[in-house]
């Protein structure tokens, strides 16, 4: 499904917890989603450098953040990466909470993160 920029009503309630993970915001999440999946939950990009693939809305890393299949993961956020292709994606939204919290916060996961800070104006 794709939710378009109407996706920050339903994200809303993670932007209070993003202004205290990583100093983050809404705007850079609904940016990221905009960017890594045009705001559609069932995206999937496989990545033939290391064959992991990039799951949802926020093209969530199944190396490090999901299980997929067999493969090998550290499925840090203890899911299973088909789980962020539901288009309730709340699955999503805790996952990202988790991804907020490494050490390296959203760059971690999505590529588009520089691109977000730039745009939306986020430091």
């Amino acid at each position: 499904s794709n939710f378009g920029p109407c996706v920050l009503s339903i994200i809303s309630p993670m932007s209070s917890h993003f202004k205290s993970e990583r100093s983050l915001s809404l705007t850079p999440g609904v940016c990221m989603a905009a960017h890594e999946s045009n705001y559609n939950t069932a995206a999937t990009h496989y990545n033939s450098y290391d064959g992991s693939t990039d799951f949802g809305i926020f093209q969530i890393n199944s190396r490090y953040w999901c299980q997929y299949g067999n493969e090998y993961s550290s499925n840090i956020c203890q899911i299973s990466c088909t789980a962020l292709l539901s288009n309730d994606i709340s699955v999503d939204v805790e996952c990202v909470k988790i991804i907020a919290r490494d050490s390296n916060g959203m760059s971690a996961c999505c590529t588009s993160t520089w691109l977000c800070t730039a745009q939306c104006g986020e430091a």
